[in-house]
C-alpha cells in the first residue's frame, strides 16, 4: 500500500470512526467501533513502517491536493483553512462563554495573522504537502500503538460514564490530529492540527464538568493558546522572509544567512507551552483532574509529545545559533531538576507521574539543545521508551483508583496481595523508566555521552536530577512491596481484574520489555535512518555501542528471577509492632516527604529562573532579527 495513503488513513480514519462512535446510539456499537479503530490504527502504523523499510527510502514525499466529499473534489488547503477559521472562532466563543478576556485575546491574535497570511498566500502551493521520514514514522507508531491501547483500556475505565460517546469521539480525533501534525509539511496544516490537539485537550480535561475541571481546562487552554499565538507569528515571519510555507524548505535553507532566527525561537516557545515545560507546567498538573485515560494519553502519546516532536523536527534550525542551543538546553535542564525535587514532596501518584513527565520531557529538550547526533539519538530513544513506560504507569494507577479507591502512594501497602497483576505491571513500569539497562536509562546514558564534550553542567544536573528521581520512585516501589505478616487476605479484599485491564496492561508490559531487549534493533531500524539523514552519521551503528546495555539487562533479569525464587518472606519472619503496652490505631508512613519547604516556594524559584531563560531566548531572537 502507498505510504501516502497510509498516512492519510492514519489521519482521517480516527476522525471518521470518532464521529461514527458519537452518532451511535448503543454503547455496544460505540465500543465495537472504538475497538476496530484501535486495531486498524496499530496495523496501519506497522504497515507504514514496513513501507518505509521495504522501499529503503529515508524520506517519502507526497502531494495531497483534493479530497472527495459527496463526489465533489474539494482542495484540502481550502478545507483546512475554513476549518482553521472555524476553530479560532470557537476558541473566541469559549472565551466569551467563560468570560475570560485572555482566551478571547489569544484567539484574536491567532485569527488576525491567520487571515492576513491566508490573503497573502492565496494561490500559493506547498509541494510536497506530506513528508514522511523515520521521525514521522516513530511518532506515528507511538501515537497509533500506545494511544490505541489507552483507548481500549478506557472502554472499561469509562464503562459507567454517561458521556462515553463524546469522550471516545474526542479521544480518537485527538489521535488523528496528532498524526496530521506529524505528517504535515505545509506549516498552515501543521498549525491547524496543532490547535486541534489544543481543543481536544480542553474538552477532555473538562469532561466531568465540575468547577475544578472547568478551571483546569481553561488554564490549559490559556497556556496552549498562548503558544499557538507564538506559532502563528512564526509562520507569518517565515512566509514574509522566505516566501514559503514548506517546513522542509525552511530546514534546508542554510541558516541565518537566509532568514532570521526569530521564527525558530517563537516555535520553540510554542513547543515549551505544549510540552508543559517550566514555567508553563501548571496546566499539565491541573489536567490531573481528568479521567486517568486522559492523563495517560496526554503524557505518553499525544499533546506533550507534540511539543518535543516539533523541537526535534526544527533542531537543525536551532543549531544555527549557539546561544539559542544553550537556552533551549537550559529550559530542559531546569524542568528536569525542578520537577524531580517537587515530585519527592508528593504522595498523590498521578501528581508524581505528572512531575516525572515534565522532567523527562525536559531531558529530551536538553538533548535538542545539545544538538549533536548522539544527543538527538538520545532524544528519540527517550521519546519512544517514555511513551510506553509512562502510559503503563498511569494506567496501573488508574486501575488502583478504580479498584482500591486511592491515589495515595502511602496507601498502596498490600497492593501485591490485593492486585498482584497490577502491582507487577506497576513495578515493571517503574523499572523501565528509571533502572538500567531499560530504555529510559539507555537514553540518559546517551545524554552523558553527548554532553561529555562541551556540556559539563548538563552532566551535573543530570546526575542530581537522576538521584532525586531514583529516590521518589524507590519509595514508591517500597510501598508496593510492603505487606503484613501474610498475603492470605479475605476473598472480599482481593479484586478480580477485568480482562480489558489485563490485556492492555499486559500489552504495554510486553512492549516495554521487548523494546528493551531489542534496543539495538530499535536504534538500527528506527533511530539511525533519521539521524543519518540529518547529520550524515550514525553514532550508534555498531552493536558494541549497545552491548553493555544488553548485558546489564540479562544480569538484571537474572537477579530478579533468582530473588523471586529464593527470597521468601515467611509469616514467622514478620513481627508485630511493639507499642509499649498501649493499643491504638496507627499508620505506618515513611519520612520521604519534607513539607518544611512548601511546593509553592520551590515552584516559584524554578519558574523565576526559567522565565528569565525564556525571555533571554526571545531577546536573542529579537537582537538577531534587528542586527
Amino acid at each position: 500500500m502507498n505510504a501516502g495513503l497510509l498516512a492519510l488513513l492514519l489521519v482521517f480514519l480516527p476522525v471518521l470512526m470518532g464521529l461514527l462512535s458519537l452518532a451511535a446510539r448503543k454503547i455496544s456499537v460505540q465500543k465495537a467501533v472504538v475497538g476496530i479503530m484501535a486495531i486498524t490504527m496499530v496495523l496501519l502504523s506497522l504497515a507504514l513502517f514496513w513501507e518505509m523499510y521495504s522501499t529503503g527510502a529515508d524520506v517519502l514525499s507526497f502531494d495531497a491536493d483534493e479530497i472527495l466529499i459527496a463526489g465533489v473534489g474539494i482542495p484540502i488547503s481550502l478545507l483546512i483553512a475554513a476549518l482553521d477559521f472555524a476553530l479560532m472562532a470557537y476558541f473566541i466563543f469559549i472565551g466569551v462563554q467563560y468570560r475570560n478576556t485572555v482566551v478571547i485575546i489569544f484567539g484574536l491574535l491567532q485569527l488576525i495573522p491567520l487571515g492576513i497570511l491566508e490573503a497573502m498566500e492565496f494561490g500559493h502551493t506547498v509541494s510536497p504537502s506530506i513528508v514522511i521520514d523515520y521521525l514521522a514514522v516513530i511518532m506515528a507508531l507511538v501515537i497509533s500503538i500506545v494511544g490505541s491501547i489507552i483507548i481500549v483500556y478506557a472502554l472499561k475505565y469509562m464503562d459507567e460514564d454517561q458521556r462515553q460517546a463524546r469522550f471516545f469521539a474526542v479521544m480518537t480525533i485527538f489521535l488523528g490530529a496528532m498524526n496530521g501534525a506529524v505528517f504535515s509539511n505545509n506549516l498552515l496544516w501543521l498549525f491547524f492540527f496543532w490547535e486541534v490537539t489544543t481543543l481536544c485537550c480542553f474538552l477532555l480535561i473538562r469532561h466531568e464538568r465540575t468547577k475544578e475541571a472547568n478551571e483546569s481546562a481553561l488554564r490549559a487552554l490559556i497556556y496552549t493558546l498562548g503558544g499557538g499565538v507564538a506559532f502563528a507569528f512564526a509562520i507569518v515571519l517565515i512566509f514574509t522572509q522566505m516566501e514559503t510555507l514548506s517546513l522542509e524548505e525552511v530546514l534546508v535553507s542554510g541558516g541565518i544567512a537566509a532568514w532570521a532566527i526569530a521564527p525558530v525561537a517563537l516555535m520553540a516557545l510554542a513547543a515549551f507551552t505544549k510540552a508543559a515545560q517550566v514555567p508553563f507546567q501548571s496546566w499539565l498538573l491541573g489536567a490531573m483532574i481528568a479521567p486517568t485515560p486522559v492523563s495517560a494519553l496526554l503524557h505518553s502519546s499525544t499533546m506533550v509529545k507534540l511539543g518535543v516532536y516539533l523541537l526535534i523536527r526544527i533542531s537543525p534550525a536551532i543549531a544555527w545559533e549557539t546561544s539559542l542551543m544553550w537556552l533551549v538546553a537550559s529550559v530542559g535542564a531546569i524542568s528536569f531538576l525542578g520537577t524531580a525535587i517537587l515530585a519527592v514532596m508528593q504522595t498523590n501518584a498521578k501528581r508524581v507521574l505528572a512531575y516525572s513527565t515534565i522532567g523527562n520531557l525536559g531531558l529530551i529538550i536538553m538533548c535538542v539543545g545539545i544538538n549533536t547526533s548522539f544527543a538527538i539519538s538520545a532524544a528519540i530513544v527517550l521519546l519512544i521508551f517514555h511513551a510506553v513506560s509512562k502510559a503503563l504507569l498511569f494506567m496501573t494507577v488508574g486501575v488502583v483508583k478504580h479498584e482500591a479507591q486511592t491515589l495515595d502512594i502511602e496507601e498502596m501497602e498490600n497492593l501485591r496481595c490485593k492486585l498482584p497483576f497490577v502491582a507487577g505491571a506497576m513495578l515493571i513500569g517503574i523499572f523501565t523508566i528509571m533502572l538500567p539497562p531499560f530504555g529510559m536509562f539507555a537514553g540518559k546514558w546517551l545524554i552523558v555521552e553527548a554532553a561529555s564534550s562541551g556540556f559539563p553542567i548538563v552532566i551535573l544536573l543530570l546526575a542530581i536530577g537522576s538521584a532525586v528521581t531514583a529516590l521518589y520512585y524507590a519509595k514508591w516501589m517500597g510501598r508496593i512491596m510492603t505487606v503484613g505478616a501474610t498475603c492470605d487476605l479475605p476473598a472480599a479484599v482481593k479484586s478480580k481484574l477485568s480482562k480489558i485491564y489485563k490485556i492492555t496492561l499486559g500489552a504495554l508490559v510486553a512492549c516495554a520489555i521487548a523494546l528493551s531487549l531489542l534496543i539495538f534493533q530499535v536504534v538500527q531500524y528506527l533511530v539511525n535512518p533519521y539521524i543519518l539523514s540529518v547529520f550524515g552519521e550514525t553514532p550508534l551503528s555498531d552493536f558494541e555501542a549497545v552491548l553493555p546495555l544488553i548485558v546489564m539487562l540479562v544480569l538484571f533479569g537474572g537477579v530478579v528471577l533468582l530473588t523471586m525464587k529464593f527470597v521468601k518472606i515467611r509469616p514467622d519472619m514478620v513481627s508485630t509492632s511493639y507499642m509499649g503496652g498501649e493499643n491504638f490505631e496507627y499508620k505506618l508512613a515513611g519520612a520521604y516527604y519534607d513539607k518544611r519547604v512548601p511546593d509553592a516556594g520551590v515552584t516559584y524559584i524554578f519558574n523565576f529562573v526559567a522565565t528569565i531563560v525564556v525571555v533571554a531566548m526571545l531577546m536573542v531572537a529579537l537582537l538577531t532579527e534587528v542586527i
